[in-house]
């Protein structure tokens, strides 16, 4: 069964400036005319960050000040203008957006929009595009109160059951995709900001770009499905771990950003998958540079990634065959829910770190308490362990580990451990 295509509107398939920033200047110009506001030169990049948000958000964050009833009738000021616009043909898409529909709708695909957006903007687009031509459903925010996108799409998911992916182009579209459990394809020629959608599972860099991103995340996750995350084999885990090593690289980047690497430092990571991550501490330190994997796959693709910039060793976690304080900096990525003994094995990772060393966990998942029905599906599917920040400290704790520290990213499950020896 094919993923539900979620597509966000304004900035990823409409070019919305062309009508959104004359429709703000007027009902800007309206409200100082009539003494409501005081003159005020915004930028177009101001402008242009209020794409994504709600009307009600958008005015809030512009003029907090003014009475709700006021913010009211400028967002209706603004959204008749539009609406107008629309019908009078001042509207447009972006250039190759239709063909990139027609390319998902003659695969096969199941397309909805969901966006920040009033009725009233949502049937004249509906109209003026003959939108049903493509997709199901238009949802916009006001049939929902104005909730947040993160809250429409469980009603969503629950008129189209199973996998999704979400296409857009802010940090809105970015949450509702984590909220659901689906993939994100972020769109970089809206108007997001740069770093917003850092952590996206395909980036478009044109709107002719997005049919070719579904295509990759789709065989992405048929290989998983057919390979064993757990310890990849074969043909397909050769290519799970390929895919590994891209969908891992952003998040991988963000953990090691918290602590310096010293030019010498001798490095360990521990479940080396793909080798991507030894690449990156290979290029950050003169040291000894080590990975380590139970899987013989692992290892031999780890070898061919790293090009002789690291040693790779096939063994597991349990016993590793280094001398006590051997390493000044141990990391493990997406690898700690495999652990066969986490508790056990954290006492083993502190044997072999040096006093004054580091060591980080880094993982994409943790129990938050808000696990998406998907998540907790491979969480269980896989026997993944997934514990919360607070019994991952006492777990340290446990182990000797001193000054540790969870760094969490907002808007995502991402989870970062750091701690220390002495």
């Amino acid at each position: 069964m094919k993923p539900l295509l979620i597509f966000d509107y304004d900035g990823t398939i409409h070019n919305t400036m062309g009508i959104y920033e004359p429709a703000f200047r007027k009902t800007q110009a309206m409200l100082e005319e009539e003494g409501l506001l005081s003159h005020e030169d915004v930028s177009y990049d101001r402008i242009s960050g209020w794409l994504g948000m709600n009307s009600v958000d958008m005015w809030n964050d512009f003029a907090p000040d003014l009475s709700e009833d006021v913010k009211k009738r400028a967002s209706e000021s603004v959204m008749n203008m539009m609406s107008f616009d629309i019908l009078e043909g001042k509207a447009s898409w972006y250039e190759g957006a239709s063909g990139q529909l027609d390319i998902l709708k003659a695969e096969g695909y199941t397309l909805v929009i969901l966006s920040n957006c009033r009725i009233s903007y949502r049937d004249a687009h509906w109209k003026t595009f003959e939108m049903d031509k493509w997709f199901d459903r238009f949802y916009d925010c006001e049939s929902f109160g104005f909730k947040p996108k993160t809250e429409i799409v469980r009603t969503i998911l629950e008129e189209y059951p199973g996998e999704c992916i979400v296409i857009g182009d802010r940090k809105s579209d970015l949450e509702c995709a984590v909220s659901c459990g689906g993939r994100f394809v972020a769109c970089l020629y809206g108007y997001g900001r740069d770093g917003e959608l850092d952590g996206s599972d395909e980036y478009a860099y044109s709107v002719s770009d997005i049919a070719g991103c579904i295509a990759r995340i789709v065989q992405r996750d048929e290989d998983t499905r057919l390979g064993n995350p757990r310890k990849p084999t074969g043909s397909f885990g050769v290519k799970m771990l390929e895919r590994m090593n891209e969908s891992h690289s952003a998040l991988t980047d963000w953990g090691l950003s918290f602590v310096k690497m010293d030019k010498t430092a001798d490095v360990l990571d521990i479940g080396c998958g793909g080798g991507m991550t030894l690449k990156k501490l290979s290029e950050m330190t003169e040291g000894r540079v080590v990975g380590i994997d139970y899987s013989c796959d692992s290892v031999m693709k780890s070898r061919e990634t790293v090009c002789g910039k690291a040693e790779v060793f096939e063994c597991s976690v349990e016993s590793m065959p280094f001398m006590d304080n051997s390493f000044d900096r141990i990391v493990t990525v997406e690898s700690f829910y495999f652990w066969p003994d986490p508790a056990e094995n954290l006492k083993e990772v502190f044997r072999v770190l040096r006093p004054g060393g580091v060591f980080q966990i880094i993982s994409d998942t943790y129990d938050n308490g808000r696990l998406s029905g998907a998540a907790r599906k491979n969480v269980q599917k896989y026997n993944l362990f997934v514990p919360g920040p607070e019994k991952l400290m006492e777990m340290l704790d446990d182990a000797g580990f001193t000054d540790n520290r969870i760094h969490l990213k907002d808007g995502t499950s991402w989870i970062c451990s750091e701690s220390g020896k002495k």
